[in-house]
């Protein structure tokens, strides 16, 4: 499915602010990668790249997220079957055989005609935050989507797979999807950290 107007303008607008803020933040993360308390973390988990300099050490990690699959998962069985989540956390194996993208939660509830009212709080969090922080386009309803269109404009959560499991997160499903670094590159946004976790700060 190829991306809407304002998810490319998104798209080209975080990765120009990111441009900028990574340059900026250089100079303090190669000091921080000289401390001696990352020297001593470094002897302790993975001595043999404790003696990289600063700098060989930010290509390490550059080179490290070129090449890591981006990961997501799915279920196999609609919820609470065989002991699974008893909610939408994500399309299912039946349903994504009729489809010709990685549907979101978004495009799933709407879809399944799910009833909002038993995850409330969390789905205006979710909400607010893709709007708020994330920038995504505004559902004419705040957390009520009306159409497949005001759906789409959201995004697919996934995990970069920077620790080599075999599999996406349990979490999600027993099913992985994995995209290649390279398919990745040109669709993917990257958080430094969990972005379910912002919802409820």
């Amino acid at each position: 499915m190829s991306a809407s107007t304002w998810q490319r303008q998104l798209f080209l607008q975080v990765h120009a602010e990111a441009t900028l803020r990574a340059a900026s933040a250089e100079h303090d993360l190669l000091l921080r990668l000289a401390a001696p308390d990352v020297r001593e973390a470094l002897l302790q988990c993975c001595p043999n790249v404790a003696e990289l300099s600063p700098f060989e050490l930010l290509k390490a990690i550059r080179d490290e997220f070129a090449v890591s699959e981006i990961v997501s998962g799915f279920s196999a069985f609609i919820p609470g079957a065989h002991g699974g989540p008893r909610f939408w956390f994500g399309p299912t194996v039946k349903e994504s055989r009729n489809e010709t993208h990685l549907e979101n939660l978004w495009e799933v509830w709407l879809k399944e005609n799910w009833d909002y009212s038993k995850l409330q709080a969390y789905i205006y969090g979710m909400d607010d935050l893709e709007v708020h922080g994330y920038g995504f386009k505004p559902f004419a309803q705040r957390a009520r989507p009306a159409s497949a269109e005001e759906t789409r404009e959201r995004s697919v959560y996934c995990a970069v797979n920077t620790l080599r499991f075999g599999a996406g997160s349990p979490l999600y499903g027993e099913v992985s999807v994995v995209l290649s670094p390279a398919a990745a590159a040109r669709t993917t946004l990257l958080a430094p950290f969990d972005t379910g976790s912002w919802i409820f700060m």
